[in-house]
């Protein structure tokens, strides 16, 4: 009780500090003209608006501004007297506001809408572009109508966006930065590692509106993360009606994948609805080397393996207008992952007391399901933007794994030995939450508070039997079951003042967690810290910089803290480590942008207690094992910079180009400087037909404890439009140089290792998209806030 009521006091204090100034400033230095922009005919908020107030009293200069989120602008410490307002926006109609008068109250415009330039729209289809991507004060935002897609899924959509990287086990970083919470229509998506890379895969590029990307996340969101956020926004419509789009490719390998997707919404009066259904069936071959030398032994491996995954996911959301300013709604998802996989190998151990040479077998099937369910009501207050919003969530994953191993063992002078095991994993989960927030707008700040409680239950279990015969025996020591809890509870406070000729926005979030098993013997731990995060932006004319900072915190994956160790084959495990401690995390940013092109992004982390694996040789078992520890104390810095260019007419390109230095200061005491580049072209060309390139490369870099390796791909593709533009026939391909690979090297306590891994990476895809209904395009209601312990749900 005495911390809950030291907090409270600290906060109290912290808000009347914050608030003092802020509301005290009011008008007391002169007027103030302000309002926002949309687009007359979508109803949106425009951001990027040049505005341009000029005074009649001669000889004043002119003033500039930009309409930033929500499409505000604002003209501060103006004196009395009428002026003439410009509003300027590409593919717009100019709008000129004259005698507007200041005269002793702030003026509030409201809304102004602009109207769409019959004009404009003619040039950027012959020679313009829309910007693919808008800079806004905490967040950029990527805007797929602009982007050629070519038939894209989700999947490549989102690799092709630069400074996002997403590997082939679905971890997501951004701008050198790992931890990356994702969400949909601004709602956590519940799908980590493999299970995201199905659901995005399952997704048509076309179903999306935007994407947006907040590196460093105000107070509002989850502490939890150190890569900030990528929200997906789903194509709605604001007019009664439906449509339907659907989606389907194929890729002719010798082993066939295809991917079908549909995406529906529908608007009836107060009714909104939207539903999707993606099917995947993906197989490919892998192909990995390993070379270990440990305790005086070395160890070569070899393994080849067939994968077969097929993938069921699906959305279906309702949201019901209760009166004006009040909507009340259910959202749900689903998924469904069936995979078998065989893998054939083989390892020589060199350095022992005889040499030894195992063929490997594993036969390995599994599945894995997760639903959710998403409740939410929203009152709009007022016409400023005030607002209060209820959200409760349920989300429940279960999977099982049956691995069955067969070990051939070749001696010399002795005859063949085989020895097989059985292993069955079974793990699941369920979280609960609950999140109030309340925003006030007034015409001097925005204050926003809110808080959050959450449950978790996490259940795993594991079993390993010996086969002798047709009879199975248990091993002693490897059944073991172990259950986690743990519990959340957070509120923060956050204000927004725009002040002139800068945008100023400080939070302050404290988040309290207590987990433990059931027994209170191997988990039992609770801790509390204080989260600040800020944010700056200032504007002069054509050039905008911003700067933030936020303060984070990295949990363990739960099933990281189990006390036991699976295999993946008889020389090879993984194991727990329920002593893992959460990681602290200090994030701040620069940007410098002219003209929303990004000239120069900085980005500064440091992290202490880093879980990093560390692999280890067990002598008594005499096998190779990775265990996560919390022994890493990491700093990584990013300088980066991108321009779009329109070369020719309906020839755009693309560039980032990006220079990292990963420090792992405890317990290695390295460094290294490496870069990444990456170009994108599109061609418009004459009768509905596009093509695009792009091209990756990735300098030798370090990661945690690996040593990576160079790697490059090259795609390209070719799209043509079809029925009057409802639809179109696409054709890609992926690494034509069969150049992606994954190869590391390894060196920390007694062991090295070096590792190589190639896959199906150079395939052909075929993608046949049509749309049904009329559709207008635009952004969901947004909820900023969620919960995170999903995203430590990881699913192997």
């Amino acid at each position: 009780m005495s911390l809950a009521r030291l907090f409270v006091s600290r906060l109290l204090s912290l808000i009347g500090l914050l608030c003092f100034p802020l509301f005290s400033t009011g008008t007391t230095y002169g007027q103030s003209l302000s309002g926002q922009v949309q687009s007359q005919t979508e109803h949106q908020p425009l951001v990027g608006v040049h505005a341009t107030l000029v005074p009649y009293a001669s000889p004043t200069s002119p003033l500039y501004a930009t309409s930033q989120q929500e499409g505000r602008f604002r003209f501060d410490h103006l004196k009395e007297g009428l002026y003439r307002l410009t509003l300027s926006h590409v593919g717009y109609q100019t709008l000129v506001m004259d005698s507007l008068a200041c005269q002793g109250e702030p003026l509030a415009l409201g809304w102004v809408s602009l109207a769409v330039s019959q004009q404009a729209i003619a040039e950027i289809v012959v020679r313009a572009k829309k910007p693919q991507i808008r800079y806004e004060s905490d967040r950029f935002r990527v805007d797929v109508k602009a982007m050629n897609t070519r038939g894209d899924q989700a999947v490549d959509l989102v690799r092709r966006i630069p400074g996002v990287k997403l590997d082939r086990e679905g971890e997501l970083s951004l701008q050198g930065k790992t931890g990356v919470l994702v969400y949909i229509n601004g709602k956590q998506s519940y799908l980590t590692g493999s299970a995201l890379l199905s659901y995005l895969k399952s997704l048509s590029a076309s179903d999306i509106a935007s994407i947006d990307f907040l590196p460093t996340p105000p107070a509002s969101y989850d502490a939890a993360g150190s890569g900030g956020v990528m929200d997906i926004h789903l194509r709605q419509r604001t007019d009664d009606g439906y449509s339907v789009n659907s989606s389907f490719s194929v890729v002719p390998v010798a082993r066939p994948r295809s991917t079908l997707s549909t995406m529906v919404t529908s608007r009836w009066g107060k009714w909104e609805s939207y539903g999707q259904l993606g099917l995947d069936h993906s197989p490919t071959y892998e192909r990995e080397t390993t070379d270990r030398q440990v305790a005086g032994r070395r160890f070569g491996q070899e393994s080849r393996q067939v994968i077969q995954p097929t993938d069921l996911t699906g959305m279906l959301g309702v949201s019901y207008q209760l009166a004006p300013g009040q909507v009340i709604g259910l959202d749900g998802k689903g998924m469904r992952r069936w995979t078998g996989s065989l893998t054939d190998g083989q390892l020589a151990q060199i350095g022992g007391a005889t040499p030894l040479l195992v063929r490997l077998r594993r036969d390995n099937q599994a599945q894995a399901q997760n639903r959710a369910f998403h409740a939410f009501y929203i009152w709009r207050l007022d016409t400023l933007g005030s607002s209060l919003s209820v959200d409760g969530d349920y989300y429940r994953q279960a999977s099982s794994q049956q691995d069955g191993f067969g070990n051939t063992f070749l001696v010399r002078g002795a005859p063949d030995a085989r020895f097989n095991a059985h292993q069955d994993q079974v793990r699941s989960s369920a979280l609960y939450a609950l999140k109030v927030d309340w925003t006030q707008k007034t015409k001097f700040a925005t204050l926003e508070s809110g808080f959050k409680a959450s449950s978790v239950m996490n259940t795993s279990w594991i079993n390993l039997d010996s086969l002798l015969g047709s009879n199975q025996h248990p091993l002693p020591g490897y059944t073991n079951a172990f259950t986690y809890r743990e519990q959340i509870q957070a509120v923060y406070v956050s204000i927004h003042k725009p002040l002139k000729g800068l945008d100023l926005k400080t939070g302050l979030r404290y988040e309290h967690t207590v987990g433990f098993d059931p027994r209170r013997q191997v988990v039992n731990r609770q801790y509390g810290y204080l989260f600040p995060s800020a944010s700056l932006t200032t504007q002069l004319g054509a050039h905008q910089l911003t700067f933030s900072y936020r303060k984070s915190l990295i949990r363990p994956v739960y099933t990281n803290l189990n006390p036991f160790t699976y295999y993946t084959d008889a020389y090879n495990a993984v194991a727990g480590n329920p002593a893992l401690n959460p990681a602290l995390a200090h994030i701040g940013e620069l940007n410098y942008i002219l003209k929303n092109t990004r000239l120069l992004t900085v980005n500064f982390i440091q992290m202490q207690d880093a879980t990093l694996d560390v692999l280890t040789y067990d002598s008594l078992r005499q096998i190779n094992q990775s265990r996560p520890q919390s022994i890493g104390l990491v700093q990584t810095w990013y300088i980066a910079t991108g321009q779009a260019l329109q070369l020719a007419k309906g020839w755009s390109v693309s560039t980032d180009l990006a220079a990292l230095c990963n420090r792992i200061i405890v317990p290695t005491h390295q460094g290294q400087w490496s870069w990444t580049a990456q170009v994108s072209s599109d061609w418009q060309l004459d009768k509905g037909w596009s093509a695009s390139l792009l091209a990756k490369y990735a300098s030798p870099s370090l990661f945690e404890l690996w040593q990576l390796y160079s790697v490059g791909t090259v795609e390209v593709g070719l799209k043509k439009m079809i029925a009057k533009g409802k639809g179109f026939i696409a054709l890609d391909g992926n690494d034509l140089f069969y150049s992606d690979r994954y190869k590391a090297s390894y060196q920390y306590g007694s062991v090295q290792q070096e590792t190589l891994r190639k896959w199906q990476s150079r395939t052909l895809r075929i993608t046949v998209n049509y749309t049904f209904g009329r559709s207008t395009v635009v952004l969901s209601n947004k909820r900023d806030i969620a919960p995170d312990e999903v995203d430590r749900l990881k699913q192997e």
